[in-house]
């Protein structure tokens, strides 16, 4: 049976204090392809962030999965078979029913205070 591994890495952009954290679970994730997965991501420290979901495969560039601006609105600009979700103002979450062989690649939880500073590299 093949497997998918989904490593997780986060960062958080601009994190300007201590107290600014961004938490992501599981840490690692392997399961077979055809299975569920969920990778959580949230922040703390921050209000309402600005919040974003990007993918990393082998020889590939950082693809923007999703990002979202405040509390249930989520731009999905790239996620074929996966849901981005934004239950909180603190938390952004990712899943998918059913991983593919292709699935596999490090994904990354980011976050920032507007749409600017990411864009423009800032």
């Amino acid at each position: 049976m093949e497997h998918v591994s989904l490593s997780i890495i986060f960062f958080a952009l601009l994190s300007y204090t201590i107290s600014q954290r961004i938490v992501q679970t599981p840490r690692s994730l392997v399961k077979p392809a055809g299975a569920p997965a969920e990778l959580l991501c949230t922040v703390e420290g921050v209000s309402t962030p600005y919040m974003y979901w990007y993918k990393l495969q082998p020889t590939q560039p950082l693809t923007l999965m999703s990002y979202s601006v405040t509390t249930q609105s989520v731009d999905e600009n790239y996620l074929p078979h996966f849901t981005a979700v934004r239950p909180t103002g603190q938390a952004f979450n990712l899943k998918t029913e059913r991983l593919e062989a292709n699935d596999t690649a490090l994904y990354y939880c980011a976050w920032s205070h507007t749409l600017r500073e990411v864009g423009e590299g800032a």
